[in-house]
């Protein structure tokens, strides 16, 4: 017979679906899952109410895939991008391995490649951004120098006849229309990979990228341009743009490679995602505790309370408006 586990999402995206998702789908595998306001766990991310999980006082498990470390001293358990090692305690699982959708059609992207695809691209190169930042603006406009870049996006947006680019469905079939796609992610740290390569994958693509300084190490580096790979100078970078489309042959061949050095990668990070959820829940409740609930991470934990209660209410809200 299953466990019964009662659950609760908070601080994540908007439009995820608490009832069904990547935990979801991997814990019912194991359990009987309940969504409930009186959780025994707690999946806490950082984009909803800051520390609103610290209302529950069951296990916390942290996940999110932007630039942050879980805190230890009020999570239980993290899964992020960072490669740390906390005993049982840390996964490392970025954020381009939870979409099913661009992970199935990168692992196919090298197949059925030929002249019939390349004639289906309509454009050079796509920026799809919805805020624009100046390292990613520089590349657009040295870019643009050459070819232009289209941009249907709220960010150096040029086409204002085309309709934003909302969906994920939406984005592929833009992005699959482009030779190449600016895939900048917003800063350069040690596993900090998201979505935006995967997408430019996904959609037949290749990717000109910025980011993770390590990307080679599980990536397949002539799948793609790595601006690293140039000493991030643009002109460079550039020169090789123009070289690979001016040569249907090459770019082809880039098409053709796969996206990663282990074709077996997606399935492991899989079931290494699998394997610690399984192992946080088939513990006694008790014994599955990690962070301390005295002293000092007690108080930090009570601090935070009162943080959250603050901002929710009616006076905060009052002097913030007074102040904007």
């Amino acid at each position: 017979m299953k466990k019964n586990i009662k659950i609760k999402f908070t601080g994540f995206w908007a439009g995820f679906d608490e009832q069904r998702n990547f935990f979801t789908e991997v814990l019912e595998k194991h359990y009987r899952v309940e969504i409930s306001d009186a959780p025994d766990y707690i999946f806490c991310s950082v984009l909803g109410t800051p520390y609103e999980e610290c209302n529950y006082e069951g296990i916390r498990i942290h996940f999110n895939g932007e630039n942050y470390t879980p805190d230890f001293n009020i999570h239980d358990y993290g899964i992020s991008y960072n490669n740390l090692k906390l005993e049982d305690r840390h996964l490392q699982f970025p954020l381009y391995l939870v979409a099913k959708k661009p992970l199935l059609l990168v692992s196919q992207k090298h197949l059925n490649v030929d002249a019939e695809l390349l004639r289906s691209k309509s454009y050079f190169c796509n920026f799809v951004y919805g805020v624009s930042r100046d390292y990613r603006e520089k590349a657009f406009e040295k870019f643009n120098t050459y070819k232009p870049v289209m941009s249907p996006g709220t960010g150096k947006n040029n086409m204002p006849n085309h309709p934003f680019v909302k969906t994920l469905d939406e984005k592929l079939d833009f992005l699959g229309k482009c030779k190449f796609t600016i895939a900048f992610d917003s800063t350069s740290l040690p596993g900090f990979a998201t979505e935006k390569i995967m997408h430019a994958f996904a959609a037949q693509t290749i990717p000109i990228y910025f980011g993770e300084p390590k990307i080679g190490e599980h990536f397949n580096k002539k799948a793609f341009i790595d601006v690293a790979d140039y000493d991030f100078d643009l002109d460079k970078v550039l020169e090789r743009i123009k070289e690979i489309d001016q040569n249907d042959e090459l770019y082809l061949s880039i098409l053709r490679e796969p996206v990663f050095k282990d074709e077996n990668y997606i399935a492991k990070k899989q079931e290494e995602f699998e394997a610690f959820l399984v192992h946080i829940f088939s513990q006694d409740t008790d014994k599955a505790f990690r962070r301390s609930r005295i002293a000092g991470p007690k108080f930090h934990n009570e601090r935070l309370l009162e943080y959250n209660k603050l901002i929710k209410s009616k006076l905060y809200r009052y002097l913030k408006k007074l102040l904007h």
